[in-house]
């Protein structure tokens, strides 16, 4: 529902479909699988779960949020900053802020010449509705209840990813929650990560897809029950 640092929306089609009813992203970010399978008209129960108090805001915000409030939301041009406008809340600004600078760790608050902030209030209008039943939970992925669903894992990479707001501080427990968990088991990282037997996945667009030459090699683990 908004750009983010290292989102899987451009690739989420790469990414095996959901067995089951419920997902759970337990580093969600934008939950990019589950809004990709959301649109293509499966009824899904989504739990999202992710440690940044910025993602928090955003999610807690979209989830309560009606079209009107969208709509009322500011038409800006190059060069505006957001701190010009005191009717915005801090959930706002965010959201806003991950559009107006496609790609970034933090929310921006001046509009660059890439800003995706009309294409993106669209797009939100236009799904809003898909997500009003999910739920959100600020926390870390060890405290996620693990119960059988699809897991869709996607942390900070091992190697690179160094502006996310929250790092992994060892991958072997990381890699040891992941196996206990119950149902459809996809984990997402990057060359060249070796914490779980991955297999590759395809060359990615770093950037927001805004840079065409960055690029990385994705990798991916799947289990399946």
């Amino acid at each position: 529902m908004f750009y983010y640092y290292g989102r899987r929306k451009q690739i989420a089609h790469l990414y095996p479909p959901p067995l089951y009813d419920q997902i759970v992203e337990p580093f969600s970010g934008s939950a990019a699988y589950s809004m990709y399978w959301a649109e293509k008209g499966k009824e899904l129960d989504v739990l999202l779960v992710d440690k940044s108090e910025t993602v928090a805001k955003i999610w807690k915000y979209l989830l309560v949020a009606q079209e009107t409030d969208i709509k009322k939301l500011p038409v800006f041009k190059t060069g505006d900053s957001l701190n010009d406008y005191s009717q915005l809340c801090e959930a706002e600004k965010a959201l806003i802020g991950f559009h107006i600078n496609p790609g970034s760790s933090v929310p921006k608050l001046t509009v660059s010449k890439a800003s995706r902030w009309e294409a993106g209030r669209k797009y939100i209008l236009k799904n809003l509705h898909l997500v009003r039943h999910w739920r959100f939970i600020q926390g870390d992925y060890s405290d996620t209840e693990n119960i059988k669903a699809t897991w869709f894992i996607d942390p900070p990479f091992q190697c690179g990813g160094t502006h996310y707001p929250h790092r992994i501080s060892d991958y072997n427990i990381l890699a040891a929650w992941i196996k206990t968990r119950l149902g459809q088991l996809i984990v997402c990282e990057a060359e060249p990560a070796s914490w779980l037997p991955f297999k590759d996945l395809g060359s990615v667009v770093n950037n927001g897809g805004l840079n065409l030459a960055k690029r990385r090699r994705d990798l991916v683990w799947i289990s399946c029950p």
